[in-house]
């Protein structure tokens, strides 16, 4: 249920409710993302990074148990998300063309 709860505020983009709830109920985020977490071995203070690509453009949403934040600046998406290295990339090959063209 919690996680549900969760995908509906990302699909919604729920961010004016997010960061509403700490002023309402101060122990609810910590409270959610300590029940979707609590098993794995992560971070004391958890995020979800969520790229999303659309026709108004790219940016960076930043989710965590405190805020909801959004990242448009290149410099800064880069730092959450750098360029990863050679080994984790797909290279595209260049078409073949027929002989002759």
């Amino acid at each position: 249920m919690a996680a549900s709860w969760l995908l509906q505020c990302i699909a919604q983009d729920s961010q004016l409710l997010w960061n509403g709830l700490p002023e309402r109920d101060p122990k609810f985020l910590p409270e959610l993302f300590n029940l979707l977490f609590r098993t794995r071995k992560v971070p004391a203070s958890p995020r979800l990074l969520l790229w999303v690509a659309d026709p108004k453009g790219e940016k960076l949403r930043i989710v965590d148990s405190h805020q909801w934040g959004v990242v448009e600046d290149d410099k800064i998406v880069r730092q959450h998300l750098p360029t990863p290295p050679a080994a984790w990339t797909i290279d595209q090959p260049e078409p073949l063309r027929p002989p002759g063209l």
